[in-house]
């Protein structure tokens, strides 16, 4: 890969990194409102839109793996702490968190009975966003607000 695509890449998972370790946070904050009565609508009032949602795992998996009931999660995409490879002095190229088999350690977890009431919240232990990362991640929602805004007024006419 040519170095200035490569520079552009790492800068775009850095950003990407940044905003999403800011945003786990303040999923982990929002978490601590959950509580067991809450109905689907509430958690997502408190939550805003989960990163995934599964129903409930199908014959394959009861036969084969576990059975797991409905649940929601709340994630990062990008795991900023798996830029550069640990065991290696090298960059990763995709620090992506993949969902196949389990969460992420630091995903917000919520199961869903078959009634729709919670069953469990899984919540990770905080780990702090620098408040530079904060600040991103409210420029970054402020200019897609803006440009929202924009959108809506140039397809109004108004």
């Amino acid at each position: 890969m040519p170095d200035s695509i490569a520079a552009v890449w790492y800068a775009y998972l850095i950003f990407v990194g940044a905003t999403d370790f800011a945003m786990q946070d303040r999923y982990i904050d929002a978490s601590a409102k959950l509580d067991k009565s809450m109905t689907p609508a509430e958690v997502l009032e408190v939550m805003g839109p989960p990163s995934g949602r599964y129903e409930a795992s199908g014959f394959l998996h009861l036969a084969f793996l576990n059975f797991q009931p409905k649940h929601w999660y709340w994630g990062e995409r990008v795991d900023i702490h798996r830029l550069v490879l640990p065991s290696l002095p090298v960059a990763n190229p995709f620090p992506y968190h993949i969902r196949l088999f389990g969460y992420a350690d630091n995903d917000v977890v919520v199961r869903w009975s078959a009634t729709d009431q919670i069953m469990e919240i899984t919540r990770p232990a905080p780990a702090p966003a620098p408040a530079a990362f904060h600040d991103l991640l409210d420029a970054k929602d402020a200019t897609h607000q803006l440009f929202d805004t924009l959108r809506v007024i140039l397809n109004t006419g108004g």
